[in-house]
């Protein structure tokens, strides 16, 4: 049968959030869909303007090399204990040294490489340990401006530092990635070109774009995604596929290797499992259930965000009022 114009739901039991690495995106795109991406920078040439608008958007400041971004950490309240381990973050000159101990029992330290999150609420941190990546137990907390537990890691009794970043997480806070097959955290030593979200997330690879517009002969195909033309259940796609994380994301068997791009339904290529009170039923938020939420959509960056996140939300609180149907 084929899949239904929407994206699925299955209820299943209690949450588990990771601080900035909210449980798990799309899994990293194909080969071949990183070929043909050219990196925002590439659009700026004819849409200056939108550029430099967006390069300033929580969006495209969501990571970077640690100590790199115009929010700067502050260090003040950056030593503290948690289940009588010891831990420390101070700044070094290729970015953060994360210090723990257990007093008479050991110590140790960890480069903190790379940053998540926009920094809005806070921020995670990941390590490069011979080129796999690893999320650290501590995270930055804007607000009280202070270095804390990462969520996740309160209940722990022992320094967890083994926690791996896949690129399917990666994927949703990064762009044009550089993993290494057949590893499950292994990266390039740079493990993504391009930091935050690029434009060619929501508007799909560049390449063909930048080719037919600099051909010299006028076509009226555009060979890019304008969200704004695309019917609902398309145009939620685009933010579904980062921002409706759920607890399991399960690509289809018609497609082992997810490959979502945007301007396709995100049904046809998954189905999403979020969590809810409990049972085991399925269900289903229609594409009407965004509509009213997404009515007069563009895509500036200050009408966005506010807008997805309504849509997320109210797409959330439909998979746990639908009546139970067919998966």
């Amino acid at each position: 049968m084929e899949p239904p114009d929407r994206v699925e739901f299955v209820r299943v039991l209690g949450p588990a959030v990771i601080f900035g690495l909210l449980v798990l995106p799309l899994a990293a795109q194909s080969s071949a869909i990183g070929v043909e991406e050219t990196g925002s920078k590439a659009c700026a040439g004819c849409h200056a303007e939108i550029y430099r608008k967006y390069a300033v958007t929580g969006m495209a400041r969501t990571s970077g090399r640690a100590g790199s971004d115009r929010l700067k950490e502050s260090f003040d309240r950056a030593a503290f204990t948690a289940s009588g381990v010891g831990y420390r973050v101070s700044p070094n000159p290729a970015g953060f040294q994360l210090h723990y101990s257990r007093p008479g029992v050991f110590e140790g330290e960890r480069k903190l490489d790379w940053y998540v999150g926009s920094g809005h609420l806070g921020r995670s941190y990941l390590s490069s340990v011979d080129g796999f990546l690893f999320q650290a137990p501590v995270s930055y907390y804007s607000r009280p401006a202070k270095w804390d537990l990462s969520r996740g890691y309160q209940t722990k009794k022992t320094i967890d530092l083994t926690r791996a970043v896949e690129p399917a997480c990666l994927q949703c806070h990064a762009s044009r990635l550089q993993p290494i097959a057949a590893t499950q955290n292994r990266f390039e030593s740079l493990p993504f070109l391009e930091a935050g979200i690029g434009c060619e997330r929501c508007h799909g690879p560049g390449k063909t774009h930048i080719d037919l517009m600099t051909s010299g002969t006028r076509n009226e195909q555009r060979g890019i995604v304008n969200p704004a033309r695309l019917d609902a259940a398309r145009r939620d796609s685009v933010c579904a596929q980062c921002h409706l994380t759920g607890a399991a994301r399960i690509a289809r068997a018609s497609r082992p290797s997810p490959t979502y791009r945007p301007g396709d339904l995100l049904s046809d290529h998954l189905a999403v499992f979020v969590w809810s009170g409990g049972g085991s039923s399925v269900s289903a938020a229609q594409p009407s259930t965004c509509t009213a939420v997404t009515s007069g959509w563009n895509c500036t960056p200050q009408q966005a965000s506010p807008r997805r996140n309504a849509c997320v939300q109210a797409a959330l609180r439909a998979s746990s009022t639908a009546p139970p149907g067919k998966p």
